[in-house]
């Protein structure tokens, strides 16, 4: 084929190339617009209704799976929660935990990481960490509340809020319930780095939690 034959056939995989990398930019935009907009919506919709911790603590977070160290555990579903004792978007995590340790039995390890400077709370049937494992784990949490989940061969399943909105301390029918079904199943989803609108604390929150 001569130069001038080849000529269309170059241009036109330059064409698809830029057309890939612009539908890519495309779809980042959009999932952004999506979630500052959903962020707004709710913002606008509760200052309609009165003062609300959970609204004071409204936040879009960045979960970046690829920060985050190995398993504390292997050799069964590890699930670690990441909890700031006095934030109010921790609430119901107690029940939570139990209601999961009931459903999966030993095939599902939990250990509970609390916020730098407080105490873990006490849940039956969890196990603890190691101080300097814990550590290196809340390092890499940009929020709290947040949870980590492993399969039994080490590999990170999910790495995010505990469940979308406003309510990020309830933990059931939601992202962690999903993934450990999958689990449980077989399955292994890939984590993945995730954006998060929702309740959460970077910092020690002003309202006590009920776990």
């Amino acid at each position: 084929m001569s130069s001038i034959d080849a000529a269309p056939y170059a241009a036109t995989s330059r064409f698809a190339a830029n057309g890939s990398q612009s539908t890519a930019r495309l779809r980042r935009l959009a999932v952004a617009v999506l979630l500052i907009w959903g962020l707004a919506m709710l913002g606008f919709f509760f200052h309609f209704y009165g003062a609300n911790p959970l609204v004071d603590n409204l936040k879009l977070v960045h979960f970046d799976a690829a920060l985050l160290p190995a398993t504390p555990h292997v050799g069964a579903i590890n699930a670690v929660y990441f909890v700031d004792g006095e934030c109010p978007c921790s609430r119901n995590l107690r029940a939570q935990i139990e209601t999961f340790q009931h459903s999966y039995g030993a095939s599902l390890q939990q250990s509970i990481v609390a916020a730098a400077d407080r105490a873990a709370p006490t849940v039956a049937s969890t196990i603890p960490l190691d101080i300097a494992v814990a550590k290196r784990l809340r390092a890499a949490v940009p929020a709290f509340p947040a949870v980590a989940i492993w399969d039994a061969s080490g590999k990170l399943a999910y790495f995010g809020p505990l469940a979308a909105g406003l309510d990020c301390g309830a933990a059931s029918d939601s992202f962690v319930s999903a993934t450990l079904r999958r689990l449980s199943r077989g399955q292994t989803p890939v984590a993945a780095p995730a954006d998060a609108v929702g309740c959460f604390c970077s910092t020690p929150g002003s309202s006590p939690a009920t776990y």
